[in-house]
């Protein structure tokens, strides 16, 4: 795995960000099975799945609201479609980092 072989280099890194969750998770694994963790290497993730929270994998990630986006999203077209309307809208909802206990202070020495 590139991951394994990444984390076993001579200049490993002490932090991975990864554009979703589930991959995030699977850098964990990586982290898990090398006998290290979020001491020796942070991982954020991205979108707050479920499973992100859940305590035995606490992933720190980017929260962007996915489910209330797609609320908002199917509220403004069936008002669209509803009154006719033609002129755009904007909404706009800022993420949020959901810091969990896959990311810390590198341990020293």
């Amino acid at each position: 795995m590139l991951i394994g072989k990444l984390l076993k280099g001579t200049n490993p890194p002490t932090a991975i960000f990864a554009g979703h969750d589930m991959l995030a998770i699977g850098v964990l694994r990586a982290i898990a099975e090398l006998g290290l963790d979020a001491e020796d290497v942070s991982v954020v993730g991205y979108d707050n799945v479920n499973l992100a929270g859940h305590p035995l994998i606490s992933l720190t990630t980017v929260d962007q609201f996915g489910f209330e986006v797609g609320v908002t999203a199917i509220d403004l077209l069936m008002k669209r479609i509803r009154d006719g309307r033609r002129s755009p809208r904007h909404h706009q909802l800022d993420p949020q980092l959901r810091i969990r206990n896959s990311s810390r202070p590198i341990r020293s020495g």
